[in-house]
């Protein structure tokens, strides 16, 4: 897959941007029944007013998509830059998939979701988040996603669909 590489995100610290900071962002989850953190890379967008641009797909926080602008502030106990809430939707919306069948080679499922014009965090062999992006037409890729999970091949969550991407 020549340029594979360069459309889908791997996980790195390397990754991170000179202008970046890392904000933690604190949730429930419901899956899990408990309080969880994850960090993520943000780009700061008017630091005097706390305001930064989320510049990650989310793993696991829910209802926050790459380019939302938010609010996030200092906490003391946290020790860091913490996530209060989101000033501003981008119009993208965030996809989880969890791989069901081993036996699928999941880099050809990625490959196509790239085609229809999504981008792709991969966690593991197994877990990824997807990011369509606000200008990307999701009733194809929605379909395609139904059609996995039918097959038994993966399952999937909206875990945060803009008002663009909901039908």
């Amino acid at each position: 897959m020549k340029g594979f590489n360069f459309v889908v995100r791997l996980c790195s610290a390397t990754s991170k941007m000179s202008d970046n900071v890392k904000v933690l962002f604190r949730f429930y989850s419901k899956v899990l029944e408990k309080e969880m953190v994850e960090t993520m890379w943000a780009v700061v967008v008017d630091e005097s007013k706390g305001l930064y641009e989320l510049d990650n797909i989310p793993f696991y926080v829910p209802s926050i998509s790459s380019g939302d602008i938010f609010f996030a502030e200092h906490d003391d106990i946290e020790s860091m830059l913490t996530y209060r809430s989101t000033v501003e939707y981008s119009g993208n919306s965030t996809i989880r998939i969890v791989a069901l069948d081993n036996e699928v080679d999941l880099n050809t499922i990625m490959s196509n979701f790239i085609d229809m014009g999504c981008i792709i965090d991969k966690l593991s062999d197994r877990y990824l988040a997807m990011e369509i992006p606000r200008s990307t037409n999701y009733k194809p890729i929605q379909s395609k996603l139904k059609e996995l999970e039918d097959d038994e091949i993966l399952s999937f969550e909206e875990s945060c669909l803009s008002s663009i991407h909901r039908y």
